[in-house]
């Protein structure tokens, strides 16, 4: 495609229309024919910027009625994805720079037009080029997506093997072998599902096979299969050559025989999509209309939003004061008012125990937030009456714009969470508040990312964790930070986008590598230490992790027991499978598990976690620290907590300790440890005074 040729759609910003008429008839001159529309007002370039999309925006830094900064502001807050070129009759190097710290592509002489032609035309093709990769990247997500679907929804049996594991495995494949689920099957070795009698053969068929060239062949593989239950039973199975996750394995296919299982099909749907307290869609489902919703975009040309509600204080203004049961009754009613509020092309679904979030086809900035602080006013003004106890509650309403920009249904969430959190922190909630993503800042932090994984510009923290009982183990959390400039920056500001790079794991690495280096410089002492190390949802998923940190722990010559690996409460949920296997594998090799920010979904969530998953740790929810500590005499839930997890002889942490006038209430709880910084702000080295605390 010649951008030389084609029309292109331009914004002009200054105060002369005759100015205006000469740059579009300079374009046309120069073979670059355009559709321009000259602005000169806030309200018109929001307008039009709302009504179609733009390739390039033009703005004279002397507009005295709509300036530059106002324009580049605009249009990131309606997260276009359009470059602007100021023109200056400045001739100074340091108006370049202004501009471009403003946050121009760049920046030309009033009078220079083939200066101005030339950063067209890079700018263009720059546009056409971003354009071009997004299509590329969200069809290739939409095949990926219907291919995983196609595997995961398939009645015949599919597996992935590859260097004698299964990398995946489809839960038809899972209970031809007599398993509930696919994931007790994947990350297995293929030889514990085969009889003994019968590897020779596979383990040949499967070398054999993997050393053809034409990827379109295919063999037939018969075995005899051990189940879950140690029975056996043959199995007949069509290998070819397949591509899981970028690499290339075997994949196994078993044709299942034709049942009539339509109707049992659709009730299970029916109950893996909704809630069943407020009759709305559930997590899942959302999620996956997210995902859907940001690979649409870019096809259909039609944005959407996302909103996150959440009731203010639900603990402490609901729970606390109607019990649990009741509480449900509060969230249907709200639930309710919500359906209710919204149109019924919106997606409405209960995220989590006191919070919704919808999918909106509306992506009216001012229109989303009207919308948002009316329900707001709806909800504040009625009194529920429950029990015979009238309640009156409030909402927090996040708004994240969903675009061509959007990455991910991860970095939806989360920024209309933060977008929720901030406004309860400006004006303590009952109100609507929307993220606006600063792009500029964003590419620098990805920018400084990879520069600090090249260059070790990372640093830890550790922040002492105090034993009630008097322990002899020395204890702290450790926390990372990325220096940049000489500032340290908290994982919650980089996290997000070391996930879309997919640095994560790089990062989880260089944690523990220091973590061990810490531990090996301390092992002079004679009280053990123990770390307690945050890890990604990357690297409970990633199976190389645990065989190499035990090299690493061998070299360094530690005791495996000094490093505790710990998640939170609702990343471990997603993942339930693959962590139980995660830490069994730890365990084995003598790393225990904690799981922190416990108590922030539902009580009965709570119960199955522990059920599924064998830990030695738990850390309390910090926002049930701080209601403690807030309101002493309001601690039911903390207190039922705490006593469910030593009834599994769980040794239990209370987070974010401010206050020394709550400590005998934990004493009496019967509370393992405390943390906070009442003890000890994070710090640059283990050197907490223990002993005289104890």
């Amino acid at each position: 495609m010649n951008t030389a040729m084609t029309t292109f759609r331009l914004i002009i910003v200054n105060n002369s229309p005759q100015e205006a008429k000469r740059l579009s008839s300079m374009f046309q001159n120069a073979g670059k024919p355009c559709r321009a529309q000259h602005i000169t007002s806030e309200d018109s370039l929001n307008k039009i910027v709302e009504e179609q999309d733009w390739d390039l925006v033009i703005a004279y830094d002397n507009c005295k009625s709509l300036s530059p900064a106002t324009v580049i502001r605009n249009m990131r807050k309606l997260e276009k994805n359009t470059a602007t070129i100021l023109l200056t009759d400045d001739i100074s190097s340091q108006s370049i720079i202004d501009g471009m710290k403003l946050g121009a592509c760049d920046v030309a002489q009033l009078d220079d037009d083939q200066h101005l032609l030339l950063i067209v035309n890079r700018e263009l093709e720059n546009h056409r080029q971003r354009k071009l990769t997004n299509v590329i990247q969200n069809r290739l997500k939409e095949v990926e997506r219907r291919n995983q679907k196609l595997l995961d929804s398939s009645r015949d049996g599919i597996a992935f093997v590859q260097d004698g594991m299964y990398l995946y495995a489809n839960d038809s494949f899972a209970e031809m072998l007599g398993y509930e689920s696919r994931g007790e099957v994947e990350l297995t070795p293929i030889m514990d599902t085969i009889d003994e009698s019968n590897h020779q053969h596979v383990k040949k068929v499967l070398k054999d096979f993997s050393l053809q060239k034409d990827v379109s062949e295919h063999n037939e593989l018969k075995f005899t299969a051990v189940l879950s239950d140690g029975s056996k039973k043959k199995m007949a199975t069509e290998l070819f050559i397949g591509e899981h996750e970028g690499e290339q394995c075997i994949q196994l296919i078993c044709y299942a025989k034709l049942e009539t299982q339509e109707i049992i099909e659709a009730e299970l749907q029916n109950i893996k999509f909704n809630d069943a307290t407020t009759g709305l869609y559930n997590r899942a489902f959302l999620i996956e209309e997210i995902e859907q919703s940001v690979l649409s975009v870019e096809k259909n040309k039609q944005p959407k939003s996302f909103i996150y509600i959440d009731i203010d204080r639900f603990s402490k203004k609901v729970k606390s004061v109607i019990g649990i049961t009741e509480s449900d009754q509060l969230l249907k009613r709200v639930a309710n008012f919500i359906k209710e509020h919204y149109t019924e092309n919106d997606i409405v679904a209960r995220i989590s125990d006191h919070a919704f979030g919808i999918i909106s086809h509306s992506n009216d900035p001012g229109a989303l937030l009207d919308q948002g602080n009316q329900l707001c006013k709806k909800v504040s003004d009625h009194l529920f009456e429950i029990d015979k106890k009238t309640l009156q509650v409030t909402l927090s309403i996040g708004i994240c714009l969903i675009n061509e920009n959007t990455i991910d249904y991860h970095s939806v969430i989360n920024h209309a969470i933060q977008a929720a959190d901030a406004l309860r922190k400006s004006q303590d909630g009952n109100g609507s508040n929307i993220y606006q993503r600063d792009a500029q800042e964003s590419k620098i932090l990805a920018s400084s990312l990879k520069t600090a994984l090249e260059n070790d510009d990372f640093r830890l923290l550790f922040q002492p964790i105090l034993s009630l009982r008097g322990e002899d183990t020395e204890r702290y959390e450790v926390l990372l930070r990325m220096i940049v400039d000489d500032q340290s920056i908290s994982p919650t500001q980089f996290f997000i986008i070391a996930e879309s790079l997919k640095l994560s794991k790089k990062v989880d690495r260089w944690v523990i590598v220091e973590s061990i280096r810490h531990l090996k410089a301390s092992q002079k002492q004679k009280t053990k230490i123990q770390q307690f190390i945050n890890i990604t949802n990357a690297s409970l998923c990633d199976e190389s992790l645990l065989p190499w940190l035990e090299v690493a722990i061998n070299t360094a010559k530690i005791d495996p027991s000094c490093i505790i690996f710990q998640a939170k409460e609702v990343d471990i949920i997603q993942h339930l499978t693959t962590v139980k296997k995660f830490v069994g594998q730890a365990k084995a090799i003598g790393i225990d598990f904690c799981i922190t920010n416990y108590g922030s979904l539902h009580m009965e969530d709570q119960i199955d976690i522990l059920d599924h998953i064998d830990v030695g740790y738990v850390k309390i929810d910090g926002a049930l620290s701080q209601e403690l500590q807030t309101n002493p005499e309001d601690s039911e839930t903390l207190e039922r907590l705490v006593s469910e997890l030593h009834e599994r002889d769980k040794i239990t942490t209370i987070p974010l300790i401010e206050k020394a006038s709550v400590l005998s209430k934990l004493w009496q709880l019967g509370v393992h440890c405390i943390q906070g910084n009442y003890l000890q702000p994070p710090n640059i080295a283990m050197d907490y005074e223990f002993i005289t605390e104890n």
